[in-house]
């Protein structure tokens, strides 16, 4: 559809890609994957991430069975979606794995 602009898709999480001295400092059990920062406003309100259930202190391991690393870090990845798009997202909270779905929206 031609709108004009550039739409960006849009997950809403302020986050930081776990190497394993980050994952010792913040007391997190898996050495990939996307930290959800620790912080009250990490996750945008009303954002497709807060909608999902993401909440502060999750990692995002895998985006539609895409492994999150360094080399392949969730904004790269959520980049090569497009906006309106449907992501399973693959998540480790208190050791324990579950998987919430999210629908992209455009950057605020």
């Amino acid at each position: 559809k031609e709108t004009g602009s550039v739409q960006r898709a849009f997950l809403g999480v302020r986050f930081t890609m776990l190497t394993p001295q980050i994952a010792r400092e913040n007391n997190v059990s898996s050495n990939t994957g996307a930290y959800v920062l620790n912080q009250a406003d990490a996750v945008v309100a009303e954002s497709p991430a807060a909608r999902a259930g993401i909440k502060p202190g999750d990692v995002i391991v895998k985006i539609n069975n895409t492994q999150l690393t360094t080399a392949r870090p969730l904004d790269s990845i959520v980049g090569r979606f497009s906006v309106g798009d449907t992501i399973s997202l693959q998540i480790l909270r208190d050791g324990k794995t579950s998987t919430v779905r999210a629908t992209l929206s455009q950057v605020p």
